[in-house]
């Protein structure tokens, strides 16, 4: 499938279905999120978990961008669309 046949794709969704689509990417982003963030600590103990394939134990922590990304779905479930102008509204700015 091509680009642009995406892209037109995406003219004739409802707000719902982009919605669930945002939703999908969004579940996806946070964990790929708290997934990188496990390899930030003490080096040997990151080196030994990918030698024995091993994840950390524990809950898994996201950062800013899985926050910002919450506030442009946010934006988008109220609004309907992206207004350039609005995001910082959900970011405590």
């Amino acid at each position: 499938m091509c680009k642009r046949h995406i892209l037109v794709s995406l003219c004739f969704m409802t707000i719902d279905e982009k919605l669930r689509l945002a939703s999908t990417s969004l579940f996806g982003l946070s964990i790929g999120d708290a997934f990188r963030e496990t390899f930030f600590g003490n080096e040997d103990l990151i080196t030994k978990r990918l030698i024995y394939k091993e994840l950390k134990p524990g809950n898994w922590n996201v950062t800013d961008d899985t926050v910002m990304a919450i506030g442009i779905h946010n934006i988008l479930a109220l609004e309907g669309k992206i207004d350039q102008q609005k995001p910082w509204l959900f970011f405590n700015i």
